[in-house]
């Protein structure tokens, strides 16, 4: 994948979350007027499930569409504490424990940490605790990242493994998102450093 690839693939995501967090936003805000005229349960259900979609499209956007400007660190804080907490119940919902060191992320570094966050989650299948530092460059991984995951079973899955060793050579959905974070770390000039731990790991840029 070249460069005009990497440009096509980032247009192409930012359009598809377009398209669908509209649909979905609606679906929820008519849950919500429902209110009482039909059974309340469902109702919440349904403006839950739609408002955890719409909160997993707003991390998705920010972190495979097209890179945007320089970014507040709380603005990241609050996508990755939505994604984390949509959909998800109190007993699987992961803990999020987050250092910065930086106020503000330029895009490119954004997106980056934001994949991360994703594959740190694809790696909790019951639960745990996703650890984000963000720190000058060097100090943390080249760049300044590293994405912790921890919790039980919790490991990094095999075809995103594979992904960050040979992009060119992965397959499957999740090997897709790895697969995009070794070309945004190419294109920064770094590469993904994985660090495995018991029930869990690091990954860092």
């Amino acid at each position: 994948m070249d460069g005009n690839d990497l440009d096509l693939a980032e247009l192409l995501c930012a359009r598809l979350c377009h398209d669908l967090a509209g649909p979905l936003g609606a679906v929820g805000s008519g849950a919500e007027l429902l209110g009482d005229d039909a059974d309340p349960e469902m109702a919440r259900l349904v403006a839950s499930t739609a408002a955890g979609a719409v909160s997993r499209l707003r991390l998705l956007r920010a972190a495979l569409g097209t890179a945007g400007g320089v970014r507040p660190e709380g603005e990241l804080h609050s996508l990755v504490r939505a994604y984390l907490d949509a959909g998800a119940s109190a007993a699987a919902r992961p803990e999020l424990a987050w250092h910065s060191d930086r106020p503000e992320i330029s895009g490119d570094v954004g997106r980056l940490l934001l994949s991360l966050v994703i594959v740190a989650k694809d790696s909790l299948p019951r639960g745990g605790r996703v650890s984000v530092e963000i720190g000058s460059p060097s100090s943390v991984g080249k760049i300044g990242l590293a994405v912790g995951f921890n919790g039980p079973s919790a490991r990094l899955d095999p075809d995103s493994r594979a992904a960050f060793c040979k992009a060119d050579q992965a397959y499957g959905p999740r090997a897709a998102v790895a697969c995009w974070i070794s070309r945004l770390a190419a294109r920064a000039d770094t590469a993904v450093v994985v660090e495995d731990l018991v029930d869990g790991g690091w990954i860092k840029a």
